[in-house]
């Protein structure tokens, strides 16, 4: 069992039957010798190219001997018991490792509770083996000029197909370090960064519904579009790690699909009357070897697919395939309005947004654990965040201090890397408070593109519709569903493309690409089982070649 192949299954697998141990799934072990090394051994051997992993777990060993006794003594808590992981380094831990969004000056900030998410996969076995890189603050300083995957806690991360190769953002590490093998699955965030990374990465990113998965103790952006999904290797994998984190809190026993510090589990503006959400318990891996494409209606925009020649001619080898598999294609499906650039997006709709990023800022702050006094009059209630903080001692309070303290900080590279969506987030913040007439009308404004999906697919009677990894759409703007598959990479004679000012390579040969599905909210299920059928078909994965890859296994 080669560790950059194995699945959670076949890790469980061995688990049970004894051939491993979590121990030997996560000890350091010695570099040269073919025994007792694996994930921790991994991330040593290629961590200092990649970085990845911004931090190892210390207490990861220990975790590990305490799952193989539970396992001995009859007490395996299920199919992610002693299963390591890793976490996006803006996922709140009261562990000994640093939560940071990427930021230096909250290393040491101590916050005084844990995700939902975390405390979910903690209560079922699972060894969070440390926090993944990600691009500082979510990519949401300067998303146009700051390098994907660089943070000022961290440095650059990079994906692992070319040299120098842009990793895409935000939940940059997540998606690497499943692509090397260094963790059985990733967990990120998405506004749209957890299919883009996955993309760079050639691995399988899943975005659930926004409300299905608790963002409770995870920095977001945006809390009408934001979702806490996962980077696996296979569907399946991401299949079974969002059945582990769907839902409330693990102590919430009453209604364990909803998690009272995150409403968007309870109600979101979005649903309409005939909404249903996916079932108390559901598990997402269960139908994934009986299902079927056959009858499936797939809608194409050709407005969301990207145009190169590479990438094109794999988009329609896919579309061939999933017609090959019984689905019912649609192709040149046409939005009735939706812009695919931002750049000439209208500044109304983003109004709500850059208000939502301010706020979220703050809040994210505050967990960890800063005083508690705002002036600004549309700032949140924080009453309900006042029994939950330490007295740790952070300088930044507002987003006004982060501004500054950025400016007046090089590491954070302030004038290179600028910082124009929180000048522009300050601002509107400034001008508009959640209870202005303009707040409401660009919310408004906000939702009906978001419900530009639904329209699309109700009006061409289809269940999912695809889109171009790198292409902006309105499934991330309305909490949709998605999931990243790759179908393919950039020939040999490819020329080099850098980004400009970061000199990333963002296209090349050999580097990967893949096609996105989206789905109505709370289809989850259909979703998964239609990217099982379509990832079995085009097995992509064995065809690529890894730049750098690291050799350390676990000896059976």
């Amino acid at each position: 069992m080669r560790l950059i192949n194995a699945s959670i299954k076949d890790l469980a697998e061995s688990l049970q039957r004894g051939e491993v141990t979590s121990v030997s799934l996560v000890e350091v072990g010695e570099l040269n010798k073919p025994c007792r090394m694996a994930y921790i051994a991994r991330i040593q051997q290629v961590n200092g190219i990649v970085k990845a992993v911004s931090e190892i777990n210390p207490d990861a060993l220990e975790l590990a001997e305490k799952c193989d006794e539970e396992r001995l003594s009859g007490r395996s808590k299920g199919i992610l018991h002693g299963i390591p992981f890793l976490a996006k380094d803006m996922f709140l831990t009261t562990d000994r490792m640093q939560t940071t969004a990427g930021c230096k000056a909250l290393q040491g900030a101590e916050p005084s509770f844990e995700a939902t998410v975390i405390a979910k996969l903690r209560n079922q076995g699972a060894i969070l083996l440390g926090k993944s890189a990600l691009t500082q603050w979510a990519n949401y300083r300067s998303p146009r000029t700051a390098p994907n995957g660089w943070s000022s806690a961290n440095g650059q991360c990079t994906a692992p197909f070319a040299d120098y190769q842009d990793p895409s953002g935000s939940s940059s590490g997540s998606a690497v370090a499943v692509s090397l093998g260094l963790c059985a699955f990733g967990l990120g965030t998405e506004a749209s960064s957890i299919t883009n990374p996955a993309q760079k990465a050639a691995v399988v990113g899943l975005r659930p519904t926004t409300g299905l998965v608790s963002r409770h103790g995870v920095y977001s952006v945006s809390e009408y579009q934001d979702s806490v999904g996962v980077h696996g290797r296979t569907v399946d994998d991401c299949a079974i790690a969002l059945s582990s984190i769907a839902g409330g809190p693990p102590d919430n026993l009453i209604y364990s699909s909803v998690d009272p510090e995150d409403h968007f589990t309870m109600v979101d503006p979005l649903d309409g009357q005939d909404a249903k959400r996916p079932e108390e318990g559901t598990d997402f891996s269960s139908n994934l070897e009986s299902c079927s494409m056959d009858g499936i209606r797939i809608a194409v925009p050709s407005i969301l697919l990207d145009t190169d020649r590479a990438r094109l001619d794999a988009t329609k080898r896919a579309i061939d395939v999933m017609t090959g598999l019984g689905a019912i294609i649609i192709e040149d499906a046409e939005f009735l309005q939706w812009e695919t650039d931002e750049e000439r997006a209208s500044d109304e709709w983003k109004r709500a947004f850059w208000v939502q990023l301010r706020d979220s800022m703050i809040i994210h702050l505050i967990v960890c654990g800063e005083m508690l006094t705002f002036a600004h009059s549309f700032l949140l209630d924080m009453g309900k965040f006042l029994g939950s903080f330490n007295s740790t001692e952070i300088e930044m309070k507002t987003l006004s201090d982060v501004i500054n303290y950025t400016i007046s900080t090089p590491e954070e590279r302030a004038e290179e890397y600028g910082i124009e969506e929180w000048v522009a987030a300050e601002h509107t913040g400034q001008s508009y408070d959640r209870d202005s007439q303009e707040y409401e009308t660009s919310l408004r404004r906000r939702l009906e593109m978001g419900d530009q999906a639904k329209e699309l697919l109700d009006r061409y009677h289809c269940d999912i519709y695809l889109a171009s990894s790198s292409k902006w759409q309105p499934g991330m703007t309305g909490g949709y569903p998605s999931i990243s598959i790759p179908i393919g990479a950039f020939p040999q004679d490819t020329p080099i493309k850098s980004r400009p000012r970061t000199g990333l390579v963002q296209k090349g040969p050999g580097i990967p690409f893949s096609i996105v599905m989206v789905a109505r909210r709370w289809d989850d299920q259909k979703l998964i089982e239609v990217a099982k059928v379509f990832e079995q078909a085009m097995n992509v994965r064995q065809n690529l070649h890894l730049k750098i890859e690291p050799t350390a296994e676990v000896k059976l």
